[in-house]
């Protein structure tokens, strides 16, 4: 079958392929969840430890070992600030807070390392609760890190705070977008499939072209259509 054929027979039934992709589509924009709004309060860190004093004449390498004891304490903070761990603590330091409802905190945190900076994100659908939690979470790092760290002995691990955190809202378009224009595409592919299942039951002859297809014969006569 050549490609004009397909397209005859989609173009026959074309109101069918309008009808239901419309459908889709108006139905996908009346019972889609609207766009909510979350806030976002992000951070960024230092993460270091001070260099030994030097008690000899020679070069020890300590600020070598300094940078890399850095690296790696940033890869342990940045799996310690989404353990359950720090997420205990985080409760605690809210606690203290007592017109603060850390029953009512929702959200979701994370972190990112970018070279030697660590920058940890709260979500949550407060701005005031994120911008508490964040606070708190800030506290908690630094009043902690000697426990944390223990192994350095202590007060030796340095978490400096060189981004405040900043609240912003952030609206979410792109899912509930993209979820109606797949409906809207599953509806059209549904209307050609119907076009093409009504055509294949059809036993309806249209065209001389089409009866010398099913017969194999050469039509020598066809009466014109009014």
């Amino acid at each position: 079958m050549e490609l004009r054929q397909y397209f005859q027979i989609i173009w026959r039934r074309v109101w069918i392929l309008v009808v239901i992709t419309l459908a889709a589509g108006l139905a996908s924009l009346a019972f889609s969840p609207k766009a909510q709004t979350s806030y976002v309060a992000t951070m960024r860190f230092l993460v270091g430890v001070p260099p030994e004093p030097s008690n000899t004449s020679f070069y020890t390498y300590d600020r070598y070992y300094t940078w890399v004891s850095s690296e790696y304490l940033l890869d342990d903070l940045s799996e310690l600030v989404k353990s359950d761990a720090f997420a205990a603590d985080l409760r605690q330091e809210l606690n203290k807070d007592s017109a603060f409802d850390v029953g009512a905190v929702s959200g979701e945190r994370s972190t990112k390392k970018t070279h030697r900076v660590m920058i940890v994100t709260f979500t949550g659908k407060d701005p005031k609760q994120v911008q508490a939690v964040a606070e708190a979470a800030l506290r908690v790092l630094k009043n902690n890190a000697s426990s944390y760290f223990a192994q350095l002995g202590y007060d030796k691990a340095a978490i400096n705070l060189i981004d405040p955190p900043i609240v912003t809202p952030q609206v979410s378009v792109m899912r509930s977008s993209l979820d109606m224009v797949l409906r809207t595409g599953l509806g059209f592919i549904a209307g050609l499939a119907l076009i093409f299942l009504l055509d294949y039951l059809d036993t309806t002859v249209r065209d001389a072209a089409e009866v010398e297809r099913l017969v194999g014969l050469r039509v020598l006569g066809e009466i014109p259509r009014q």
